[in-house]
């Protein structure tokens, strides 16, 4: 739908799935439109996913001490640890998208560590940037974003108050911005068809007249 135009033609043609922000899959599709075979397909989009790892041992790497006697082993581990885990083995090289949305929720996650410990303003947008950047190819990471920027303000707030309005700031301008990146347009199409930029999530209150006035759960997962 994102390329061809049948958003005003094909109706429910996936389910709910018809509607979600189609921007993840565009690797999957630019690869299926090369002539890639299909291990050719997977190994590409593997490849893409291995910046995860990256970002794991970025992380570790700061959160360890540098002084620990078993730092390097205890970075290994959590790379190792992140390699097997069994969402990432079972998504890896797939159609799945969450393996690449991932990439960069963890570097927002990375980069927002590293300017709490330096004090680095840019990076601290950049942060806000890549979390509403996630949020917005797919919204299930938006709890993750939120979380987290919660957190981090949180911690500012405990050591100076007047430092974390400046946080909560370049976080919700970097967000937003990221957000709309990510989202807008498609967010726009969707409001311009059916009058709910979220359709059909959220209906019960933008109450578009293609679905019913109600909040849409899937129970499987409660």
């Amino acid at each position: 739908m994102y390329f061809g135009g049948r958003l005003s033609s094909d109706f429910f043609a996936a389910s709910v799935q018809s509607y979600l922000n189609p921007l993840p899959h565009l690797p999957f599709y630019w690869l299926n439109r090369l002539g890639l075979s299909a291990f050719g397909v997977a190994a590409v989009l593997a490849a893409l996913s291995v910046l995860n790892l990256l970002a794991i041992k970025r992380i570790a790497m700061l959160v360890i001490p540098s002084d620990h006697g078993y730092r390097i082993h205890l970075i290994r581990g959590a790379v190792a640890l992140s390699a097997l885990s069994p969402l990432f083995l079972i998504e890896v090289g797939t159609s799945f998208a969450d393996v690449l949305v991932s990439i960069p929720a963890l570097f927002g996650f990375y980069l927002l560590l590293e300017s709490h410990l330096n004090k680095n303003n840019f990076r601290l947008l950049l942060s806000g940037f890549l979390l509403g950047l996630a949020s917005g190819l797919k919204p299930t990471f938006a709890l993750f974003a939120l979380i987290t920027c919660v957190g981090a303000i949180a911690v500012e707030y405990v050591i100076d108050w007047r430092r974390s309005f400046g946080v909560m700031i370049k976080l919700g301008v970097g967000g937003i911005l990221g957000v709309m990146i990510a989202y807008g347009w498609w967010g726009a199409q969707l409001y311009r068809e059916f009058g709910n930029p979220f359709f059909p999530l959220l209906n019960d209150i933008f109450k578009s007249g293609w679905f019913a006035d109600m909040p849409l759960v899937n129970s499987r997962f409660n």
